[in-house]
């Protein structure tokens, strides 16, 4: 914990005093679309921690910058930069006054053919860094909606511990957002 006292972060600070082993790390930067000043500093970070970095990027908005600023980072070394789904284009699919992409009250054929489009287009834009991990937009999905991600050839869900409903596939959810 040395070093720590003066930074920022209580929550991670808090977390990382109440443990009892070792703590091991990953970041989940959520809503990535481009290669930006912000992103260039994750990056660096997690590279001089060794720590993994998924990017939860938004497929609809994904530009050429972000996958050639992630093939860079590959190429100089990084530790490990996985692409996860960040649901199709982070829109409100709600009809009442929630706020979710991944609702039970969109069209469902509208939605998965959505949601297809954009793992389709992660995977010509990143290759084999893609996962088939849906992070839901908000941290929030519906029972519905997570029962047939299976169907769509997901294989895990990444949210906010607490935030979205349970389904039936593995999480690996963040503990902390920072």
């Amino acid at each position: 914990m040395s070093g720590l006292a003066d930074a920022p972060f209580p929550h991670l600070r808090a977390a990382l005093a109440a443990a009892a082993a070792p703590v091991p790390f990953w970041w989940r930067d959520d809503d990535a679309t481009d290669d930006t000043g912000a992103l260039g500093h994750l990056l660096a970070l997690t590279r001089s921690s060794g720590a993994p970095v998924t990017l939860a990027v938004i497929p609809a908005r994904a530009t050429e910058a972000l996958a050639a600023a992630v093939a860079a980072a590959g190429d100089a070394g990084h530790p490990g930069i996985t692409i996860a789904q960040h649901g199709w284009d982070h829109g409100n699919r709600a009809h009442t006054d929630r706020q979710r992409e991944l609702a039970d009250d969109a069209e469902p054929a509208a939605l998965d053919r959505l949601l297809a489009d954009g793992m389709a287009r992660l995977r010509s834009a990143f290759g084999a860094s893609v996962r088939p991990v849906m992070v839901p937009p908000w941290n929030r999905a519906d029972p519905g909606v997570l029962d047939r991600l299976p169907g769509l050839g997901y294989r895990g869900v990444s949210g906010l511990t607490g935030d979205t409903a349970p389904g039936p596939l593995p999480r690996v959810d963040v503990d902390i957002d920072v």
